[in-house]
């Protein structure tokens, strides 16, 4: 029985994977310009808005300044799905 972790914010990963779990690893594969990026800044925008999670993001591909371009437009974009906590 594996417990649940972090909820994703796409329900069938959620159920198939559990969450992402403390200590473990997760990777996926996708062909050549089909979204990794807006997927991957989307998923740490959610860990981190939503669940208040620290994130670590390490590209090969993507200069930080590209990457914090692609959160900012990722988040404005997608505001109402990312349900943002605020602090009181």
């Amino acid at each position: 029985n594996l417990t649940d972790g972090v909820p994703l914010p796409f329900n069938i990963l959620s159920t198939v994977f559990k969450g992402l779990r403390k200590g473990e690893t997760m990777a996926y594969a996708m062909p050549s310009n089909s979204g990794k990026s807006r997927f991957t800044t989307f998923l740490a925008a959610h860990l981190a808005l939503v669940h208040g999670k620290k994130v670590a993001i390490i590209s090969n591909e993507m200069s930080e300044e590209k990457i914090r371009l692609c959160l900012i437009t990722t988040i404005i974009n997608n505001i109402g799905k990312l349900k943002i906590k605020t602090q009181p």
